[in-house]
């Protein structure tokens, strides 16, 4: 059992108390690992509460996209597990970096804009549109 599972397992239990358990100033990386052991018990719960379809082919998601972290619409190409994706808000130039947890991904097109290049997201970084985009008119 590593650090984080053990953190995770601690704090599940209710066992950490973050006020006086652990003391920053000796030990820099114990806010590191709770943290990352939050974020990792998160996305096991959301894992275990959301079951994705293995076939999202043709359905809509919205990423955040460019320096103003805007919604676009990208249509997902597949659905997999991976450590390697994108960060968000996606770049032009966005290139997937290794991370150490095997998670839901998907590679998505941006509609409209390059429907030519490929970009890995994480699952949980996007909202899941299916396979119909409502479109606002005005008027």
């Amino acid at each position: 059992m590593n650090e984080i599972e053990r953190a995770i397992e601690l704090i599940s239990a209710g066992e950490i108390d973050y006020s006086g358990v652990f003391d920053p100033a000796i030990n820099k990386n114990v806010e590191t690992i709770i943290l990352e052991a939050l974020r990792e018990k998160a996305e096991r719960s959301r894992a275990k509460s959301f079951n994705v379809q293995s076939d999202m082919f043709g359905e809509y998601c919205l990423v955040p996209t460019g320096y103003s972290k805007e919604k676009h619409v990208y249509k997902i190409v597949t659905h997999f597990r991976s450590n390697s994706y994108c960060e968000v808000p996606l770049m032009h130039d966005s290139e997937p970096v290794l991370h150490d947890s095997v998670i839901d991904v998907l590679n998505v097109i941006h509609c409209g804009v390059d429907e030519t290049k490929v970009k890995r997201v994480a699952l949980r970084d996007v909202e899941l549109c299916g396979k119909r985009l409502e479109v606002e008119h005005d008027g």
